[in-house]
């Protein structure tokens, strides 16, 4: 902002997104894994249910998965190849199979 001001440029801050998280309590019911495509997504579902050492996290890429090391250990979180949903469920099945 500085270098903004100092160059004599103007700008002007538009926010284009809002994130706004929605917890769903979903403990209750038995899954074996959970698919995040986003940090904030990983954010929502901590609030209203645990992580477990039984699941599979499978991550959408980098950043995720970084958000995830904040929260559980990640020895069973996987990260797609592409971040793509078809990359996830092959990157998912791949771990279900030599599990």
């Amino acid at each position: 902002r500085k270098v903004v001001l100092s160059s004599g440029m103007t700008y002007q801050d538009i926010n284009v997104y809002h994130t706004e998280l929605n917890p769903i309590p979903v403990d209750a019911i038995p899954f074996r894994a959970i698919l995040f495509f986003s940090p904030s997504a990983i954010d929502s579902f901590s609030m209203a249910n645990r992580f477990s050492s039984e699941r599979i996290y499978v991550c959408i890429g980098n950043t995720t998965f970084t958000r995830l090391q904040y929260y559980t250990d990640t020895r069973n979180a996987i990260i797609a190849k592409n971040p793509t949903p078809e990359a996830m469920l092959m990157a998912l099945s791949k771990k279900m199979s030599n599990d």
